[in-house]
This record gives structure tokens, sequence and C-alpha cells, in this order.
């Protein structure tokens, strides 16, 4: 190949990140709004939540391709939530048969009603969504009592498999979660209160899940967002990926909608 030849591959190259970009932010758009005519929007089981329900939700289009996954909690689901503090309390969200097109294999929600450490930044009142793309009988096997929790806990991805920005979160092994990263550059990080928040989680080398941090009280002030996700260079699967996350409070349905959006076929 001559340098000629080199240099027009590397401006086509630029070309398709450029083009991937925008069509990202297309559907970006389109995430924190109702499916078009042409796609589904698909429903895991729902269970109580407060006065409410929570479930898993994937949107497909017409070709059977992803176009969003994400959480829906009914607007009652905000109130009668427990509020003992200490208290941190799991559901498991099992998603639709649709989740299949996508990398993701289940979700867990958090409502801890003081938040959690570090003190003066997460101490709020909030919800931790866990996307997953691992099985759930796998993540429970994430105990301290086993010889290598540690170990694997601490072997981290390597560079180009973690998102832009993010670091590792220090002491940030969970048991029944995995490690956490956040992105230094995060408001609440940087002088601001915590509203909402995007961190990722790790285990035994890998990239496990995909995390939103959200108060009860943004959430429930009806705020709304769409807003493009940190990419890694690499991914650990070829298949459709998240670019974007949203939140959305639809007023018809009463429902808020938490959501990975802008999905995009990446060959690794």
């Amino acid at each position: 190949m001559t340098s000629r030849d080199h240099a027009a591959h590397r401006l086509n190259a630029h070309l398709m990140i450029g083009f991937t970009l925008i069509l990202g932010a297309a559907l970006t758009i389109q995430s924190a709004a109702e499916p078009t005519p042409a796609e589904t929007r698909h429903f895991g089981p729902a269970q109580s939540l407060g006065n409410g329900t929570v479930r898993s939700y994937v949107t497909i289009d017409a070709k059977g391709v992803p176009t969003a996954v994400g959480v829906a909690l009914s607007a009652d689901a905000m109130h009668g939530l427990k509020t003992e503090h200490g208290l941190h309390e799991e559901y498991v969200l099992e998603l639709p048969e649709t989740a299949a097109a996508t990398p993701f294999r289940h979700i867990t929600l958090y409502w801890n009603p003081a938040g959690h450490e570090p003190p003066g930044i997460y101490d709020l009142p909030h919800f931790d969504f866990h996307f997953y793309t691992i099985p759930n009988e796998t993540r429970l096997t994430f105990t301290p009592d086993r010889a290598d929790f540690a170990e694997k806990g601490g072997r981290v991805p390597t560079a180009e498999f973690v998102p832009e920005g993010y670091v590792l979160v220090p002491d940030a092994t969970v048991p029944l979660m995995g490690t956490h990263w956040a992105d230094p550059a995060a408001p609440e990080l940087n002088g601001k209160p915590f509203t909402k928040t995007f961190l990722h989680g790790s285990w035994d080398g890998q990239l496990i899940f995909y995390e939103p941090m959200i108060t009860r009280e943004w959430l429930m002030s009806g705020a709304k967002l769409v807003e493009p996700l940190k990419l890694p260079a690499r991914y650990p699967s070829a298949g459709h990926w998240p670019t974007t996350w949203s939140v959305n409070h639809d007023t018809d349905a009463r429902e808020y909608r938490v959501e990975l959006g802008g999905f995009v076929h990446r060959h690794r």
C-alpha cells in the first residue's frame, strides 16, 4: 500500500467514525421518546417497588435490531419507599427474550434511602441501576468468601476496553456487584451537587456493567436528559452496543424511564 493509500485509508476511517457519531446522535433523540411505528417495546416481569412497580424493557426495530434497553418505574414507585438508614434494597429485573439481541443479560436496581459512600457526595437518597452483560447466576458468585475474590475483583480490563476517561475507584470491589469505575470529570466529583451520574463496573479483567445513578429528588423533578456515553476503543464481543443514556418522564404512561440507547453494531 502506498503512502497515498494509507492517507486515504485513514481519512475513510475518520469519516466512518464521524458517521457513526452522527448516527448515534440521531438515535439518541429517538431513544428518549416513544417507539416509532416501526419499533416495539417489550417488557420484562414487573415487581413491586414502593407503592408502584418497576420492570425492564427492550425496544426492537422492525428488523429485530435493538434500539434501547431500560428500566421503567411507575410514578407511584417513588412513594412508599423504605427509609431506614443504612438500608440498601436490591431488585433483580429479568429481561424480556428480545434482550438476546443486546449484550445485556439482567439488570439490578438498588434503592439507597441514605445513599452510600463516599460521604458528602453520594449520601443522598438515590437509585443505582446496573445493566449487566453477565448472567445473574455469575454475579451471585462474587462473594468475599471465595479465595480469589480480591484477585478477580482487582484484575482490571486493558485500557482499550475501558470507556474514555474512566478510572478505577479505590477499594471499589463490592460483593455481588463488581469493581467500580468513575469519570473524574463528573460534576459531583468537582464540587457540584450529586443529581445523576454514570459509572461502569468490571470483574476478572472484563467490563460487566453500565451504571446510571440518579437521586430520587432529581428523578421526581421530571427532568429529562439524553447524553452520549464515553466509549471504549474496543468491545469484548461483536454485536449492538449502546452509545447514549437517557432519562424520560412519560406523563401519559405515568412512568419514569432510564435507558441505554443509540445502539450501534461493533465488530469488537
